[in-house]
């Protein structure tokens, strides 16, 4: 694993794993394959693969101990599961290893090519080397905020003003991040508006006229954000919860097609997703908890 720029793909259908090893090579990566879980973890003993993507059936059998062994040895490994189907359960099952993201199968040669852009794009912004890290205390703290759009920047400010300093390498990202997801709880949960209101919206150039009816809402109107910081010396996590009426996770995009990239809104998770270690919804989808973690020398 020589290669700053490996794949480790746990899969154990000869054939296709052929057939992704061929594709993740034709896209400049180096491609190692394991079989199980167990095996995948002697492989990572003594070097570390910058991206792993396990299917989920080889997950339930030694995932979460191979994916804690390796956050723990290497943080910035980028772990995503394979999934056979956009199952609602599935894909919980999937957040609760705490991985960075999932992908639905069968996966085409043109989905896997999208996905290895956005993870050469994630891996240019992680340092490949440790850095020391100053924390030694805990914190944890609680902010409150309403349903306008203009305090979203100044609470992102505060919120980054505490984070690590070993994390400044990323701070552009992780602002980015908050700033989405923020957006996304007061648009989408406590406002209710939906992509699809947003989208016609945006395009007839009435969406400040649909924000305005929300805000004047009686029904919208009280609905606050909360928004948990923790910080401890391993990593800093952000959890992100709205008052909405939730929504079904499995409507997130796993990979970003060219019709997404072109609009001007909705590709919020999308870059949330490259700027944590971890991205986990509850089932409801009212609340998001966001984790980085720090390079521990």
């Amino acid at each position: 694993m020589e290669n700053c720029n490996t794949i480790l793909l746990i899969y154990h259908h000869v054939q296709e794993t052929q057939i992704i090893k061929k594709t993740v090579e034709f896209g400049n990566f180096t491609c190692i394959c394991a079989e199980t879980c167990m095996n995948a973890k002697e492989l990572c003993k003594n070097n570390f693969p910058d991206v792993i993507l396990c299917e989920i059936a080889a997950a339930r059998n030694d995932g979460k101990s191979l994916f804690h062994y390796i956050r723990s040895q290497r943080p910035q490994t980028i772990i995503n599961i394979l999934l056979p189907e956009n199952n609602k359960e599935l894909i919980l099952e999937a957040m609760s290893y705490g991985i960075n993201n999932y992908l639905i199968q069968p996966l085409t040669p043109s989905d896997i090519g999208q996905y290895l852009t956005n993870i050469n794009q994630a891996l240019r912004t992680i340092p490949q080397s440790n850095i020391v890290n100053t924390i030694t205390t805990f914190k944890h703290y609680t902010k409150t905020l309403g349903n306008s759009l203009f305090t979203v920047y100044e609470t992102t400010e505060g919120l980054m003003k505490d984070m690590n300093p070993a994390l400044s390498y990323c701070y552009i990202g992780i602002h980015l991040g908050l700033e989405e997801l923020l957006i996304n709880a007061i648009e989408h949960g406590n406002l209710n508006i939906s992509y699809d209101e947003k989208s016609r919206a945006i395009e007839d150039g009435t969406f400040d006229n649909l924000l305005t009816s929300r805000l004047n809402d009686s029904k919208y109107a009280c609905r606050k954000v909360t928004v948990a910081f923790n910080q401890v010396p391993e990593y800093d996590e952000w959890i992100i919860s709205d008052e909405g009426d939730g929504f079904d996770i499995r409507t997130i995009p796993t990979v970003m097609d060219d019709e997404s990239l072109k609009k001007l809104h909705g590709r919020g998770i999308q870059i949330t997703k490259f700027q944590f270690d971890e991205i986990e919804y509850s089932e409801d989808g009212k609340t998001v908890r966001v984790r980085k973690y720090v390079h521990i020398c």
